[in-house]
């Protein structure tokens, strides 16, 4: 894997693109893809959503959007495997310098308010899933929201406190990032100064998962990590030669696994999508022919997404209090919070009394819990 990580400050010059979404820019600049990701869709998948403007969102997907096409020069050059360092030799060090793969349109995967009301939680979930009204209602980002879906692995009532942003096209992808930055200006930085500066405010930290660092990983190691199975770490030639109509080996892959990995279908919804490698790539059908290299990368949603149903779904807000209350009477986040008020009352009289007051969410009235202290 490659690291994306994030250090609060100004970065300029050399450092301008060792950080944030920069950093990603770089990396996905270097790689060469299939040419079915061309302005493929762009999943940014989160828990939280900082206060966002069209022109960062528009500094954002150019970076999510880097990468080339991958031509029959550079896929000659992958053939031949890493060079010193397990490094896979990326367009620019074979001296071509293809097609960009072009911008994909945005999908903001973020739950509804429907499915907070109804989570295992309620509104409570709510809490952990911080979007403030004033920053979720922005006009431009309303034909932008997706529905979480989970209900194919189970959990569809467990709210999402994942981050994970990808690339992808029908089965597969082109890369998937797993990573603690949100969809912020603070966790990912924005350009300044022309495009020269970047500031960032938050320490961050992810790992991106790309088809030439696993080949190189393949190539200098053997074995990949799996964490999906029996096995702690498997041959990566167990994925190699299987056809679409199969299924793998019964080995290390969970069953979940195996279905999806068996589908030949291109349309969806999908939950282990195939992050696959493979040269020279002229179409579609070549994913499926002996010797391509795929690699099953679990997903904890359906892509693609479904957008929301206009006049039905409304992104949830966390501080807005709604009409329908959920499974425990709360109408509100803050109302079904895990952490309810405290309040602490001294009296000095012949005994010190220590009151805490403990809101009761559930049904009208208080819990009062005294503390009698002799002086």
């Amino acid at each position: 894997v490659r690291l994306v990580a994030s250090v609060p400050g100004y970065h300029r010059n050399e450092h301008l693109n060792r950080w944030g979404h920069m950093k990603l820019r770089a990396i996905l600049a270097a790689e060469a893809f299939s040419a079915e990701f061309r302005k493929a869709p762009l999943v940014c998948q989160f828990s939280s959503l900082g206060s966002l403007n069209p022109q960062w969102l528009k500094q954002f997907t150019e970076s999510l959007s880097a990468g080339h096409v991958e031509s029959s020069g550079a896929a000659r050059g992958m053939q031949d495997g890493p060079r010193e360092g397990g490094v896979m030799p990326n367009q620019q060090q074979l001296g071509e310098v293809d097609e960009q793969l072009g911008e994909g349109a945005l999908q903001l995967i973020w739950p509804t308010v429907e499915d907070v009301r109804i989570s295992s939680e309620g509104y409570s979930a709510g809490c952990s899933i911080p979007g403030p009204a004033k920053n979720v209602q922005k006009e431009f980002l309303s034909g932008l929201w997706h529905r979480w879906n989970a209900a194919a692995c189970g959990r569809q009532r467990a709210m999402p406190h994942i981050k994970s942003f990808c690339r992808y096209h029908g089965a597969h992808l082109a890369w998937f990032l797993l990573t603690s930055s949100n969809l912020s200006q603070a966790a990912w930085g924005a350009l300044q100064k022309r495009d020269t500066q970047l500031m960032v405010r938050s320490y961050e930290l992810g790992v991106v998962y790309l088809p030439s660092t696993l080949h190189a990983a393949q190539k200098t190691s053997g074995t990949l990590f799996c964490c999906s199975g029996r096995h702690s770490s498997f041959p990566l030639s167990h994925w190699q030669g299987i056809s679409a109509s199969q299924t793998p080996p019964a080995g290390p892959s969970s069953n979940a696994d195996n279905n999806a990995e068996g589908a030949a279908n291109t349309n969806g919804p999908y939950t282990s999508l195939q992050l696959i490698h493979r040269w020279p790539a002229p179409g579609l059908e070549s994913c499926i022919s002996p010797g391509a290299m795929r690699i099953t990368v679990q997903v904890p949603y359906e892509l693609p997404p479904e957008p929301y149903r206009r006049g039905q779904d409304e992104p949830w807000k966390w501080d807005v209090r709604y009409r329908m209350a959920d499974w425990k009477g709360c109408h509100e986040a803050a109302e079904a919070s895990h952490y309810d008020h405290v309040k602490v009352r001294a009296v000095t009289d012949f005994t010190c009394r220590s009151e805490t007051m403990l809101t009761c969410p559930a049904r009208e009235g208080v819990w009062v819990l005294h503390l009698s202290i002799k002086s």
